[in-house]
């Protein structure tokens, strides 16, 4: 394969439905992000779901909105004892507006927490019953939040980490189209399994070709190291006869599907990822990002997209 080789591909752009369907063909948007994710966005009301919403969040917003809704919900109930008469909580001083309303906001977190120090206690109906509902409301904010903690906790995420590149690497007498991954977590991953697919759209054509990578190894039993998915590209490959300029022009796109068995959690996780063109690097081949000391075996993970151009 040249770097400046001419393009002959010529395929049947129905052959293969790879679940993105017919009429996702005529676009040339990207089909998964560098992220990840499907490149789709749901808009409807229908398609909003708090609770996966709330699962799939990252930590720190997470926790960042719990903090936000904890805050929120006491100052609202905080106000509503400050105007219904702070006199109607035994223990809170009138010595300043400023002390009254911050004493009733700290009633509504005992209340809230269901903590009750004793200091601060409702009299009368109305401050008993709104004390009441904030507790009630406590212990349901409480439920709703251990579940979505467990649900956050207890979900498998697959962790792997991807070269930044893909490579087209001299192999067996042609190229090979590779990149390289890594599980960045110390738990144990089994019988993995890769799939390459490649969307492009030829210039003789407005529709959106994806075809199958065929690799040469795609499933191994163990995963303790880095791996490197390799396809070779020959006459029988979709991307027989493309060039790095072909590449680029027609849009390609290959992303990678990994599946694999979680042992920590006796489920089956997966991850995905997506290149562009422009990440195509022609000659060159990865570095080696292991090494054997003192009886054991060092992966450098900060190493995974390391190579080096073969002049």
């Amino acid at each position: 394969m040249a770097e400046t080789a001419k393009s002959s591909v010529q395929l049947d752009p129905n052959k293969e439905d790879f679940g993105f369907g017919k009429s996702y063909s005529q676009t040339k948007n990207r089909m998964i992000t560098d992220q990840g994710q499907f490149n789709i966005e749901r808009i409807g009301v229908s398609a909003k779901s708090w609770f996966h919403e709330l699962i799939e969040m990252r930590w720190s917003f997470f926790l960042s909105l719990i903090l936000a809704y904890y805050v929120a919900i006491n100052l609202i109930f905080g106000f509503i004892y400050f105007v219904a008469g702070s006199w109607r909580i035994v223990g809170i001083t009138n010595e300043t507006v400023w002390k009254e309303f911050y004493q009733c906001f700290f009633f509504s977190v005992q209340t809230f927490t269901t903590v009750g120090y004793g200091g601060m206690h409702p009299i009368g109906l109305l401050a008993s019953g709104i004390a009441g509902f904030e507790a009630l409301a406590g212990l349901l904010t409480l439920a709703i939040i251990t579940s979505l903690v467990y649900a956050k906790f207890s979900k498998p995420r697959a962790k792997i980490l991807y070269s930044d590149h893909l490579l087209l690497a001299p192999f067996k007498g042609s190229y090979g189209l590779q990149m390289r991954i890594a599980n960045a977590l110390s738990n144990t991953l089994i019988d993995m399994e890769a799939n390459m697919i490649v969307g492009f759209t030829p210039e003789d054509t407005n529709s959106r070709i994806l075809r199958n990578l065929s690799l040469e190894i795609s499933k191994i039993a163990l995963f303790p190291l880095n791996w490197t998915l390799n396809h070779i590209i020959d006459d029988k490959s979709p991307l027989h006869g493309l060039d790095l300029a072909n590449m680029e022009k027609y849009d390609l796109e290959v992303m990678i599907l990994l599946r694999g068995f979680d042992e920590s959690y006796n489920q089956n996780v997966h991850s995905m990822q997506s290149y562009s063109a422009e990440r195509v690097v022609f000659n060159a081949k990865f570095k080696p990002m292991f090494e054997f000391k003192e009886g054991r075996t060092q992966l450098y993970l900060h190493k995974i997209g390391e190579y080096e151009s073969l002049n």
